[in-house]
């Protein structure tokens, strides 16, 4: 089956990036405003292209080629998701990574190819309120789905293909196990999820 780029990255949330000459570990996230957010320490900024290899665990899975740009912390809204996802900043320094092209496999993507929209990013506070009203619901939802029991389970984002959830540590996916093309798609998706129903 052929890899939709844009759903494995937005599926992920831990790559390797490599930044000649560094190859170091780094998260990331999608921002609403379809930017591929990277945190890192401040040197790898120096060295350009950058090359992110996601999943973390597999460098030769998808590649994205781009140029970053380092993004001012204090006014853009990018940090507050990036660190909803990954916990605190602490030395890191946030880039925005322009996409130039995506490689899986023998197949290239150019950038215009790798949609990073989130066709549910304006109802997406809502599904979080709802998901984050009974802790316990939630709690025993990422059970179900994930085989994993979180302490202190909330939902950090909502995007057209399933959940992010983040615990006392480490965030965990959670599929739909379809795209959610619309709000009322997620809608419907989240209300089955919390209702026990898991694809």
């Amino acid at each position: 089956m052929e890899i939709d780029p844009a759903h494995h990255l937005v599926g992920n949330s831990r790559g390797v990036l490599l930044a000649e000459p560094l190859a170091i570990s780094a998260g990331f996230v999608v921002t609403p405003d379809r930017r591929l957010v990277i945190g890192c320490q401040a040197d790898a900024g120096d060295s350009t292209p950058w090359i992110l290899c996601v999943p973390e665990e597999a460098p030769g899975g998808v590649q994205v080629l781009g140029e970053p740009t380092r993004i001012d912390v204090r006014v853009d809204g990018a940090v507050d998701r990036w660190i909803a996802r990954h916990g605190p900043l602490r030395e890191l320094q946030l880039f925005a990574l322009r996409i130039e092209s995506v490689r899986c496999g023998g197949r290239v993507w150019d950038a215009e190819e790798v949609r990073l929209e989130n066709p549910i990013a304006k109802g997406e506070a809502a599904l979080l309120r709802k998901l984050n009203t009974d802790a316990a619901a939630l709690t025993r939802m990422c059970e179900r789905a994930s085989g994993v029991r979180l302490e202190r389970a909330t939902a950090v984002g909502v995007d057209a293909w399933g959940l992010w959830i983040r615990g006392a540590t480490t965030p965990i996916r959670i599929e739909f196990g379809g795209h959610a093309g619309d709000v009322a798609a997620a809608e419907r998706a989240v209300a089955a999820f919390l209702q026990g129903e898991i694809p």
